[in-house]
């Protein structure tokens, strides 16, 4: 017999060693923890010899890194964890709450480092040693572009919040590097040291920035914030195809982690016998799960009589076919 052809996807190799996305997940925030660390110590022994307050800017950064990460790395288990009878919606918000947590420790990181900046300012000190600067920072943004790359192929894989916002600081500090080379470079050729807190300044303000991003968010997912516009009407679209679905109301979205969570009312004949009522609704059910693979949909069927009559309270009225 012919051998049977390899159908699995190019990205599936990944999760051979994992039982499931959630221990790639985890794995890969583990990493990112060694990853951290390995950049604290790097960056540590060049502020030392240079004295530099951009590359102090980016050992900061690299301090909160693996903090952020270890925080990840708990988040990411806990969330896992599957309903129980306290959380029967899951444990997905403690992802939110983690990058919430996170966002008032970068923000706070930041405004320390105006405050650095802003003391440098005003009492100017000469980088020691550039070279081990440059060098310290070359070899942590080749290190950086190298996990950005692996941390990439898994959110293409899991969809992760925690490894997305974890990819983010890895792309700050990537961009903190190529901001910390240009001002050792530049001050070194105009004999200045100003240029030095100028950039951490501008550090700064992109940290605050991004931070920001972050907050608003994961506060959008802890308040339960609908989805976009386009997201609900690919749903609608989706109900209002089923050709004996008279109409829907109350549609209602919100996401927990990487689950999200869809229910509705959908309106259907009066005499509708249970069976069919139940079929139709599975089928409408079964079009948007194919469409939100990780989605719990909840579903309530409503006579139509009682919408025409208005005896059933309703909000977000959809469609209505003739009867």
């Amino acid at each position: 017999m012919p051998k049977a052809q390899n159908t699995s996807k190019p990205t599936s190799w990944i999760l051979v060693k994992f039982s499931s996305p959630d221990g790639l997940i985890q794995f890969t925030l583990m990493c990112s923890v060694v990853f951290a660390l390995g950049l604290v110590s790097l960056k540590l022994y060049a502020y030392i010899i240079s004295d530099s307050l951009a590359l102090f800017s980016t050992l900061l950064d690299s301090i909160l890194d693996s903090g952020i990460s270890v925080a990840n790395f708990f988040a990411a288990r806990t969330a896992a964890r599957p309903a129980c009878a306290h959380y029967r919606f899951g444990h997905g918000k403690v992802e939110s709450l983690a990058v919430l947590g996170q966002a008032a420790f970068i923000a706070g990181s930041a405004i320390f480092l105006i405050i650095s900046a802003l003391h440098r300012l005003y009492h100017p000190e000469p980088i020691l040693d550039v070279g081990v600067g440059i060098w310290a920072v070359s070899i942590s943004m080749g290190l950086t572009a190298l996990f950005l790359t692996f941390q990439r192929h898994v959110i293409g894989i899991t969809k992760s919040t925690l490894v997305s916002v974890d990819y983010l600081h890895y792309v700050m500090d990537l961009l903190l590097g190529a901001g910390v080379i240009a001002s050792l470079v530049l001050g070194k050729w105009l004999h200045t040291d100003f240029l030095d807190p100028l950039f951490a300044f501008a550090i700064a303000g992109y940290i605050l920035f991004s931070t920001w991003k972050l907050f608003k968010k994961s506060v959008a997912i802890l308040m339960d914030r609908e989805f976009r516009e386009e997201k609900r009407a690919i749903i609608k679209g989706l109900i209002s195809s089923h050709k004996r679905v008279l109409g829907f109301h109350e549609l209602r979205t919100r996401s927990s982690g990487k689950k999200d969570f869809i229910q509705f009312h959908l309106e259907l004949p009066d005499h509708l016998p249970l069976i069919e009522a139940h079929e139709i609704t599975d089928e409408v059910e079964k079009s948007i799960q194919e469409k939100f693979p990780h989605a719990e949909i909840l579903i309530h069927q409503d006579p139509i009589s009682l919408i025409i009559k208005g005896e059933c309270p309703h909000k977000d009225r959809g469609f209505k076919k003739p009867t």
